[in-house]
């Protein structure tokens, strides 16, 4: 299987089960919750960072990490899936979080400065990934 037979694959899998991650949401949320907090930490965000979450999925650890680097930061989010980018636009909003935008991107495809952002984080997203270092 090449490489665009597996992406497609792989869209296809995560666009089936985004309706069940956003139903079970807050489950998966605090399940995580640990993860998300350590790899922040050690991302050493702080207030102003500009920030690029690579397959951010439902919008975490984007969000939380939106929340981490606010007021006067930012933090760009992208995933694969569009059903997956709708649902963290709309959790997002219900949080009041707006120090964030989300993108559906190939994480293989960025084209990013480096000097753009003080950080980068991904934190599933690696093992989805054809070709995990061209990421």
């Amino acid at each position: 299987m090449d490489s665009r037979e597996l992406k497609d694959r792989e869209l296809r899998s995560w666009t089936a089960v985004a309706p069940g991650w956003r139903k079970n949401d807050a489950a998966l949320r605090e399940a995580t919750q640990g993860v998300t907090a350590r790899m922040l930490d050690l991302a050493q965000l702080a207030p102003g960072h500009k920030v690029l979450d690579i397959a951010c999925g439902t919008g975490e650890p984007a969000i939380p990490a939106a929340q981490r680097v606010a007021p006067d930061g930012f933090v760009a989010g992208t995933d694969l899936v569009p059903e997956m980018i709708a649902f963290a636009r709309e959790k997002a909003a219900t949080l009041r979080v707006t120090n964030i935008e989300f993108r559906v991107m190939d994480a293989e495809s960025l084209l990013l400065n480096p000097d753009s952002v003080d950080a980068v984080t991904i934190r599933w997203g690696l093992m989805f990934m054809p070709n995990p270092l061209r990421c």
